[in-house]
This record gives structure tokens, C-alpha cells and sequence, in this order.
């Protein structure tokens, strides 16, 4: 005697999360704020090598329940052996998911982030969260309005009649958007001087760089002629 019986239907697991939706609740500043409190409560050791990543994925599922998605590339995962293991560790620890939204219903769907360990023993600070965009501190107006600001204070005397001075300013914009650390290279000393006066002479904000989400100190060089 012959039976049959239907499959069992296995759900549909969507690739990826819908454009403009988070996978954890507070979204990714959480998520990795979170991970930093748990490697400090689990008290893991950094990595050896600062540099080691592991990027993983998640499947989060309807109801909220996750599970890690099995990586065969066993080459990345020997060369960040310590990211991959500390991946695995805190990933149970972390308890916000949320499932994706589709059609007016919570569906399966998988998730994905990046881990570099030693960020978060090291360099973490409120607001970081893992991301490969850098952008660059901004003058309102940009470096043109800045170097028209130089010019319009700096006082043409110092610089004889008829010559021209090159000065190289080397400076750091800091985290509040105040310059620091002004340095000029040039070969007039007064010249030198008198750039150095007029920029920390200049009082207007920058917009800070940021690196993985939060403001950080960036140092910049602009090379200037002053004279006719």
C-alpha cells in the first residue's frame, strides 16, 4: 500500500529588509550602543587586530525571533576569526528586532550589519553606528568663503609691494566646529604670523567630519597667496 502526503509549505523568506526600514528598533545607533554594552557587560576581550570585521546576517523573522544566517565563506571567516566570534556571542544578546513590513503584514526577511569589534572597545561614543561614509568638515560656503575670509582680515601690509607670499595653513577642525592647532608654512615669517592671526581670528563655526555617524576632529591644509 502507497501514501502520500503534501509538503509541508516552507515560508517565504525575504533577501532583504523593504528600502527605509530599520531591523531594530531605535535603528542602527541602538542596535550598536547595544552591542557596546554588552561586550562590556560580558567582559570579552578586544581583538588583537583592530581592523578585523564580520559582516552577518540575521534572519528576523515574523514574530520577532531571529536566527543567525550559516556563512560558508570559511576564507572571511578565518581571516576575522575574533569579529565572527563576538558576532555569535552578543547576537543572542541583543533582544529589539523587528520584522519587516510588507504588504499590511510582518513578514520574514533578513537582516544584515557590520561588526568591527574593536570600534566599540576603543573608539565608541554615543550616536556611532557602522557605516563606510566619511564626510569631511564643511565651512558654510565652503573653502572659498573661508579663503575669502582669510583675505578680506589679513592686513596687506606685511607683504612688500609688488611681491607675493605663499603660506601653506595647516589647521584642525574640531569636534564643536572650532579651529584648532593652526599651523603656516611659508618663507616670511611675518607672512606666517599674520596668517595665523587671521584665521583664529575667524569665529564661524564649521560643520564637524564625521566618521561612523559621529563628529570627529579632522585636520586640513589650504595653501594661500597673499600680494600683488
Amino acid at each position: 500500500m502507497f501514501y502520500s502526503a503534501a509538503a509541508q509549505e516552507q515560508p517565504f523568506i525575504h533577501p532583504q529588509y523593504p528600502a527605509g526600514q530599520d531591523f531594530y528598533e531605535g535603528g542602527s545607533k541602538l542596535l550598536y550602543k547595544e552591542i557596546h554594552n554588552t561586550l562590556r557587560k560580558l567582559a570579552i576581550e578586544p581583538c588583537l587586530n583592530e581592523e578585523v570585521r564580520y559582516t552577518g546576517s540575521v534572519l528576523v523573522r515574523e514574530n520577532s525571533k531571529i536566527s543567525f544566517v550559516k556563512d560558508f565563506d570559511s576564507v572571511n571567516i578565518t581571516a576575522n576569526k575574533c569579529a565572527y566570534d563576538i558576532f555569535r556571542k552578543v547576537l543572542p544578546h541583543l533582544k529589539k528586532w523587528k520584522p519587516a513590513f510588507i504588504d499590511g503584514k510582518t513578514v520574514n526577511a533578513v537582516s544584515q550589519f557590520t561588526l568591527v569589534p574593536n570600534h566599540l572597545f576603543n573608539y565608541y561614543q554615543e550616536g556611532y553606528f557602522y557605516t563606510e561614509e566619511v564626510k569631511n568638515a564643511e565651512f558654510p560656503g565652503g573653502l572659498t568663503a573661508f579663503r575669502q575670509e582669510i583675505l578680506k582680515n589679513f592686513r596687506a601690509d606685511v607683504v612688500p609691494t609688488g611681491m607675493i607670499k605663499r603660506v601653506v595653513v595647516h589647521f584642525v577642525v574640531g569636534r564643536d566646529g572650532r579651529i584648532e592647532d593652526v599651523t603656516a608654512e611659508g618663507d616670511s615669517p611675518h607672512v606666517n604670523a599674520e596668517a595665523l592671526r587671521t584665521v583664529y581670528r575667524i569665529k564661524t563655526l564649521w560643520k564637524p567630519a564625521t566618521k561612523y555617524g559621529v563628529q570627529v576632529r579632522a585636520r586640513y591644509k589650504l595653501p594661500l597667496a597673499f600680494g600683488s
